[in-house]
């Protein structure tokens, strides 16, 4: 298709889906459990189906070089974590913050990749967002608020490089079926960071996500610009991997604000959490 038609496609359309508990068996050719993974393998499926997509384009690049200059870009129009038993059965999605980390992570991955992604729309609709099973209480779920967390500071903002000095390790699995061929995500192990400036160049952004359960720290160095001394931080920090907002109950997953008087030269990142850091620009 490509290959005869590729001057009458804008987009490719994708459907992407993970199994957190599950890996592929290339020897046994089916999907067998992987549930005793670490948080940081379970939720890092999400993210590898979006590499393994990233990953065969370029195949097909290499294939067909003509396809540098046609500007075609993905639409990932469906996208979600999914849960089975061994055999195959479904079952409702548990709640808890593995699908919240693992959509962090995806939507971290998409933002690397924005030059690739014309649209994306996860699954699920309001009923992914939003709680609302009694009538009497609707609310932010922790899939919806680590949603809202990426919308309000990564929309129109542009990438900004970031290196590291701890590669990410492999997940298991079979390489372009349910992960890539080589590990995606920044040289931070186990946090994810992704840095951008806002889209009037005034604002340095940058989210780290902890998809661990114990507490990590790292040392920042931002080069090229200077940033102001007082910023402020927005932070998802779930107080277990099982926490999940409730109707009629007090939200135990939220999103804190929390002024900085200066990104710290070792910044302490708490386990299962998402954190956004802004700070103005002094030299914009």
């Amino acid at each position: 298709m490509l290959e005869k038609a590729a001057d009458y496609i804008d987009y490719v359309s994708e459907h992407t889906y993970c199994y957190p508990d599950f890996k592929f068996d290339p020897e046994a050719q089916r999907f067998v459990d992987a549930s005793s993974d670490p948080l940081q393998f379970r939720t890092r499926r999400m993210a590898n189906r979006i590499g393994e997509a990233f990953d065969a384009w370029q195949k097909y690049v290499e294939k067909m070089p003509s396809l540098k200059e046609k500007n075609i870009k993905f639409i990932f129009d469906e996208w979600g974590c999914r849960y089975r038993s061994p055999t195959g059965q479904r079952f409702r999605r548990p709640a808890g913050m593995v699908t919240p980390l693992s959509y962090a992570l995806f939507m971290h991955e998409m933002f690397r990749h924005s030059d690739m992604v014309g649209a994306s729309c996860p699954t699920g609709g309001l009923g992914t967002v939003l709680i609302d099973r009694t009538g009497k209480a609707v609310g932010f779920s922790a899939d919806g608020l680590m949603m809202k967390i990426m919308a309000n500071h990564f929309s129109n903002a542009l990438p900004v490089a970031v290196s590291g000095n701890s590669p990410q390790q492999p997940v298991s699995g079979t390489a372009f079926v349910d992960i890539p061929t080589s590990p995606v995500g920044s040289p931070t192990y186990p946090l994810d960071v992704v840095a951008a400036l806002s889209s009037d160049r005034k604002t340095f952004i940058l989210s780290v996500v902890n998809p661990t359960e114990d507490g990590h720290e790292f040392a920042p160095q931002i080069n090229g610009v200077k940033l102001r001394s007082s910023g402020k931080l927005w932070q998802i920090a779930a107080p277990s991997v099982n926490a999940a907002n409730e109707p009629d109950k007090e939200p135990v997953v939220k999103i804190n604000e929390i002024p900085q008087t200066s990104l710290p030269e070792r910044v302490q990142v708490p386990p299962i959490s998402v954190s956004v850091y802004e700070f103005e620009i002094e030299n914009a």
